[in-house]
């Protein structure tokens, strides 16, 4: 394994998440909700998107700063959500993530 490699490995990457809930969403989420990304390089751990202002309403944005592995080129994303709490469905619309220098967009 290279130093170059193994060096993508440490270094700490930032992704800014905006996630877009649909209008046909009724209540908001009150699950814990994930995600983890998948890149050329790496993967990361399962990542908790948790904001006191956060609440995957209808027709909002909630918007995310996470700290993780450097993945490098991301190709895909799972996300969900604990299916915990009183109410469990949720209209995912669209999520961006944002690294240094690229934009993702997963609909």
């Amino acid at each position: 394994m290279s130093f170059y490699f193994l060096f993508l490995f440490i270094i700490a990457m930032n992704y800014h998440i905006e996630i877009r809930t649909g209008n046909e969403q009724i209540e908001p989420l009150n699950s814990p909700v994930y995600m983890q990304i998948y890149g050329i390089t790496a993967t990361t751990p399962k990542l908790f998107l948790e904001s006191k202002y956060a609440s995957f309403m209808k027709d909002s944005i909630a918007k995310f700063n996470i700290s993780s592995n450097n993945v490098g080129d991301i190709k895909k994303i799972v996300i969900g959500h604990e299916n915990l709490g009183i109410i469990n469905d949720w209209y995912l619309q669209d999520i961006k993530i944002q690294t240094a220098g690229q934009q993702y967009e997963f609909v």
